[in-house]
């Protein structure tokens, strides 16, 4: 919900403060209906998958046991859809569908941290990075939490000027827009709690493990 709501709240007060529809979305949930998150709150209105074929880009959101969410027929629709050019992207785990989907291979992209070690090794020809986010060509991709507002005032800000960006900004309080370069700050051990010590020994392995990355063979 974080990642869904951080990308196209940034979306809605582009309109608001431009004074202008600026951007339009629509909300397709996998299997139809609305789409549930894992605080209990919904999305209602969803749309049917053949009515994303208007956008410009479709984004690909996703939370916790993302796996389950995978189906065959989102897969399908994922490879259609770059087959015909459409710009994909992917919001938190997202990322998981479009490298299942092999839209991913060749691109560079970004995920969650705790996510980089497992997808490196199932995607091999996925080029994972630790940016906060990541544009290259018509792959789109953040990383979660609230990397996607970060994003999406990325894109205003590169359709419609530093001005609009920063008017966002200041209505959100947000007294800084990260870039595409930085990175994603991993878990230090003196700020990880009682029984969550794994997660310390886990940023240590995906930090030594992007150090030692070396670079994509096309």
């Amino acid at each position: 919900m974080i990642a869904f709501a951080n990308a196209v709240e940034v979306l809605r007060m582009a309109n608001l403060t431009s004074r202008q529809q600026l951007y339009t979305w629509s909300v397709c949930a996998v299997g139809g209906g609305s789409a549930q998150a894992s605080n209990g709150l919904g999305v209602s209105g969803a749309c049917a998958p053949e009515e994303l074929d208007r956008c410009d880009a479709v984004f690909v959101c996703g939370g916790v046991e993302v796996q389950k969410a995978i189906s065959d027929c989102l897969v399908e629709d994922l490879r259609r859809r770059a087959a015909r050019g459409q710009t994909l992207g992917a919001l938190c785990t997202g990322t998981h569908a479009l490298a299942a989907a092999g839209v991913l291979d060749g691109y560079r992209c970004a995920v969650h941290w705790e996510n980089l070690v497992a997808l490196r090794e199932s995607c091999p020809k996925v080029d994972f990075a630790l940016e906060v986010f990541v544009i290259d060509r018509e792959r789109i991709t953040a990383s979660g939490g609230i990397a996607p507002l970060h994003l999406m005032l990325h894109l205003v800000r590169s359709h419609h000027g530093n001005k609009l960006a920063m008017a966002i900004s200041e209505q959100f309080i947000v007294d800084r827009v990260r870039d595409q370069s930085d990175q994603q700050k991993l878990p230090q051990p003196e700020f990880v709690g009682p029984g969550y010590e794994h997660l310390a020994e886990a940023a240590e392995l995906i930090r030594a493990i992007a150090l030692a990355k070396s670079p994509v063979e096309w």
